[in-house]
This record gives C-alpha cells, structure tokens and sequence, in this order.
C-alpha cells in the first residue's frame, strides 16, 4: 500500500486519541506514514503512547502559519512551480488561499514528491484543506476522516469536499447518513463508517458490577464545552445532594465553560461533592472511571448545530462495566441500548438524570445486567484489531 501522510490541524491530542491510535496500528501492520502537523501541542507531548511512534512528524513553525508569506523567501523556485494550482482559487477566498497554499509548500518541501503517497486528513477543517492542496502540487489523491463538529457545524464545505475526494471514512451510521442526505446520496459509495475501535488488552480490569458504598460515584470526562450538556449534569448532582444523597463527581475536561461551571459549583455549595479537573492521561482517565459506580455524559445539540458522534469515553466506560447515563443523541444510541448497555434520557433535562440514577443505585439487577451488557457489546463490535482490518482494506480498495 502507498504511504499515508496525514494532516492533522492539532498533535497531540488528549481529547484525539483515536487518530494517535490509528497511526500506530498501521504502523503495526508495517503501513508506512508520514505526520503533517499544523499546530503543535507542547503541553500534550507527555502522552505515554507517543514513545510508540515511528512515523516522522513534520510541524509547521509557528511563524508560517501567522506569516505564511515568508515560505515564499524559504522555498522560491518550489512556490513559483506550483502557482497553477493556486491561481485557479485565489479569487474565492484569496487571502485564506494564499495561507494555505503558502502552508502547503512548506509541507510539499519535506515531502519527496512521487505519486506512491496518498493524503490522509482528520477533520474536514484546515487539515482537509491542505490535504487538497497537497494533493493538487503531488499530483496525487487525498481522503478525509470526519468526525462530527466538522460535519454539523460545517455543512457550507462539505458538498465539495465530499466530491473532491476520493473516499471519506466517518465513525458513525448517524453521521454516514447525514452526509448522504446532505448529497441526496450522490456519493454513497465514497461514504464509509468505521467506528473508533477500542483495544481491549489496555482495558481489561476487574471491577464489582453492583453498588457497594454509601457515597455514589459519579465520572464524567468531556470538554467543557456546550454540546456535552454538563451544566445539566450540574443541575441533577445539586438536585441529589438536596435530597439527600452522598455524592461524589468528577468532571475531568477543559474548556471555555469552565469559569461558569466553577461559579454555578459555588453558588450551589457543591464544592464537597462536584471535582472539576483538568485533562488527565489515559492511564488517569481509568482510574477514575475503575473507581466510579456510574459514567453520565447528558449530550445535547448546540446552538450552532454541534454534537457528539460516538464519544470515545462512553466506550471506554462501557468495556470497564461502569454503566453509562446518557441521551439520544447523534450515534449514542448505536452503542447504549436503553436499559439493556446503559441508561438513556431526555436531553436537557436534570430531574431525568436524577430519576436515572437513583434508578441505578436502587435496582441492583438493573445495575449488573447493564455493566455486563455494555461489556460484552463493546467487544464484540468495537475491538480495534477488527476495525483498523476494516480500514486498512477500504485504503486498500481505493488508493
């Protein structure tokens, strides 16, 4: 198979794992790769997986993305041979364009140019815009993984670069529909769904499938962002507590929301019951979910249209047996079951969250035959030896 460079906006990522995860299980089926990175994340250099990367990296200096036209001055005679490319969309958006395409060269330099690479870009934002450009100077194809704040808030793009393409993987049938409606199913057959798979080996650990303690443990781990519905989440722990429930939550998650939950934290004496951190590693990330009787994540749909697909946590939840609250929305329900692999509300609504715990900690069957379901589902379905098969061999098919 050619080699896959792949362009990623942000590396690395602790809310991206899955993209760290599937460059190294090709790397351990001896695909070869290259990573093209267009912000790096000094803070997230620490994550343990990374020691396991072959793949070299190539991160954009800072000062060509905010000065892109210094490229011009670095590689001249590369920049002036690829103008054909660039005049062709220079008009639409020119400044962007000249961004892009100035960013493009740089990347294009490290690269040797040969037809027996293929471009790979996660998330059809900046990464797939390069991707294109790249594409164009190598005179190669380019794919694109999308994921789901690129498909919902986005949908302007996605037209011509579902049609550019030469296939585009998604992580869920909720989002694989979308697309298709979106193209009145012009280009179904470029359209694929692998889900995020999981590997089992790392989450295998013995956890008691009942509730055995007299304060509940609630985790939650999510950016603090509006789609996740934590504000709602907030409200149910301060319904609980009032009446008289010994709770414990830990929130681990950053985001622009923080400073509002902190004050809503405060202002409702939840300081004793309600733990907001900040991300954590993976390693951290089990250890909190191993100690916690229940996982709630009460996602919504934004008010610019963003939600979640398949978030990662609820599976790595599911596959320790720690039953998983949660709503209807987007692709949640093709991996939670209701009452069969988790517990599903209504969206933006506190009391049935509350209703859905004491539900948990009163009905012991309920409680064990949920841990054990959402076990076994996630093995069955989502092992990622048997997802990276799957797309390996749409990459085969199409490159």
């Amino acid at each position: 198979m050619k080699k896959i460079v792949y362009i990623i906006e942000k590396f690395p990522s602790p809310t991206e794992y899955f993209i760290l995860n599937e460059i190294l299980q090709f790397e351990g089926r001896g695909i070869e790769s290259n990573i093209l990175v267009l912000k790096k994340q000094k803070e997230f250099l620490g994550i343990i997986e990374l020691g396991d990367l072959k793949s070299t990296i190539f991160y954009l200096p800072k000062i060509y993305f905010y000065f892109p036209f210094f490229i011009f001055f670095k590689q001249p005679i590369l920049f002036i041979k690829s103008l054909d490319f660039l005049s062709s969309d220079i008009k639409k958006k020119p400044l962007k364009t000249f961004r892009d395409y100035c960013i493009s060269i740089y990347f294009s330099s490290k690269l040797k140019k040969n037809k027996k690479i293929h471009f790979h870009a996660h998330f059809a934002f900046l990464a797939v815009d390069i991707a294109s450009i790249l594409a164009n100077i190598n005179k190669t194809k380019y794919s694109v993984s999308m994921h789901a704040q690129d498909i919902y808030t986005n949908e302007s793009k996605l037209g011509q670069v579902i049609s550019e393409c030469s296939f585009l993987v998604t992580c869920t049938q909720y989002n694989k529909q979308y697309l298709n409606n979106l193209t009145s199913y012009r280009y179904e057959n470029k359209i694929h769904i692998i889900y995020h798979g999981i590997d089992i080996s790392n989450w295998i650990y013995e956890k008691c499938n009942f509730l055995n303690s007299s304060q509940i443990k609630i985790a939650c781990i999510a950016r603090l962002v509006e789609k996740k519905g934590l504000i709602y989440l907030l409200e149910a722990i301060s319904k609980l507590v009032r009446q008289g429930h010994n709770i414990k939550c830990t929130i681990v998650g950053e985001g622009y929301l923080k400073e509002k939950f902190i004050e809503y934290i405060n202002e409702n004496d939840l300081e004793k019951s309600v733990n907001l951190l900040n991300f954590q590693s993976q390693d951290k990330v089990k250890d909190i979910l191993l100690e916690s009787d229940m996982f709630i994540l009460p996602s919504i749909i934004a008010k610019n249209g963003d939600r979640d697909g398949l978030p990662n946590v609820i599976v790595e939840a599911m596959v320790l047996g720690v039953p998983v609250i949660s709503t209807e929305i987007s692709a949640i329900p093709e991996m939670i079951e209701n009452r069969y692999s988790g517990l599903l509300v209504k969206d933006k609504d506190a009391n049935a969250i509350v209703n859905a715990v004491k539900e948990l900690i009163n009905d012991k069957n309920l409680y064990g035959s949920i841990s054990e379901n959402a076990k076994k589902k996630v093995k069955s379905e989502l092992e990622i030896q048997h997802c990276t098969n799957s797309l390996i061999k749409i990459f085969q098919n199409n490159l």
